[in-house]
């Protein structure tokens, strides 16, 4: 009897154990999805606060005669800033996608001209172009109208020194 007892008892303090660890897992899942989510909404945040759009692509050519030494693919973005501070620089990631949704490029992105606020700002750049890499030559060769951008903004600063990131 004592020994049946002793099992019984046992066995309760096992499933017990067992059951509580099993709400720990459970907790530190819905925690770490709870993060995610906000990451998530931070980075939709900081879109809503500045865009970035692809308005002109082409290529440069190397002319040893103009010293030009190397290709470039050119590029023309426009930032717009839809908050009410003047913003002194952002940075993100920058990625090209084509018509079916496959990614082409991706870089990063640093803007540190200034945008004034509800403003818009145009910046001209450049992409080393390696005729080797395959996803060179994709970027340069698809039309504007066939690419579409997304912009992931991790930090904005702002002029009066006020700074939001991801």
């Amino acid at each position: 009897m004592k020994k049946a007892l002793f099992l019984l008892l046992m066995t309760v303090v096992v499933t017990t154990g067992c059951t509580t660890q099993s709400n720990t897992i459970q907790s530190s899942t819905d925690s770490s999805s709870q993060k995610s989510v906000s990451t998530n909404v931070q980075k939709l945040n900081l879109t809503d606060k500045v865009d970035v759009k692809l308005i002109d692509k082409g290529f440069q050519a190397a002319d040893i005669y103009k010293g030009t030494y190397q290709d470039y693919i050119t590029m023309k973005f426009e930032l717009t800033n839809k908050t009410d501070k003047d913003v002194k620089g952002v940075q993100g990631n920058t990625i090209f996608y084509d018509i079916f949704d496959n990614q082409i490029y991706q870089s990063t992105f640093s803007y540190d001209q200034g945008i004034l606020a509800s403003g818009t700002a145009t910046w001209d750049a450049t992409i080393e172009y390696n005729e080797f890499m395959d996803d060179h030559q994709k970027l340069k060769t698809t039309n504007l109208e066939n690419i579409r951008l997304e912009w992931v903004p991790e930090v904005i600063i702002y002029s009066d020194g006020t700074k939001e990131q991801v």
